[in-house]
């Protein structure tokens, strides 16, 4: 299936397909090309717009998972927007901004959990302008109380161009990986 096609079945029309940017599986920095609008060449596109590059994504991204497998919160949170919103499948809501999440998080580690290590593998990478959407899987080493647990996920982290001209989390999706 082309793209134009996944475009059209997934109800993108022409102007917003023009506009995307799109990653793959094993595109740059991972390896394969990227699909640009045609007729433009790669500088002049990026300089014509504040669209994301994947180097930012991959930037931030791994800003983020550097910061929370040292268990940095100063650091961590401040990848995110403060309006930023969260799922995650050991919390039983959505946590709806950063503060929420930093007390959650300030909660779990006041109950002796901390993050041991994290890897992150399976990158993937879509550009939608000033937004992108970054998914990867993750193992993560935690210890709670003495005892050390390995959790496989996958998570899903939206990020865009914030007004200083850096880069944001908006929100972050984490699940269970049971496959």
């Amino acid at each position: 299936m082309t793209f134009k096609e996944m475009c059209c079945l997934k109800g993108i029309n022409r102007c917003m397909m023009e506009k995307v940017i799109r990653i793959t599986p094993s595109a740059r920095p991972f390896g394969g090309d990227i699909s640009l609008p045609q007729g433009i060449p790669d500088q002049k596109w990026r300089k014509m717009s504040s669209q994301l590059t994947p180097e930012e994504v991959t930037s931030a991204a791994e800003r983020i998972v550097g910061a929370y497998s040292a268990m940095d919160e100063d650091v961590y949170f401040s990848s995110f927007d403060p309006q930023a919103t969260f799922l995650f499948h050991a919390t039983p809501e959505r946590l709806t901004s950063r503060e929420d999440y930093r007390v959650q998080w300030r909660i779990w580690v006041s109950e002796g959990w901390k993050v041991i290590g994290c890897h992150s593998s399976d990158p993937f990478i879509q550009i939608y302008g000033t937004t992108a959407v970054f998914s990867h899987s993750v193992a993560t080493t935690t210890e709670e109380r003495g005892q050390r647990a390995v959790t496989e996920e996958r998570e899903t982290i939206v990020f865009t161009r914030a007004g200083s001209g850096g880069i944001m989390a908006v929100h972050e999706h984490l699940s269970l990986n049971t496959f």
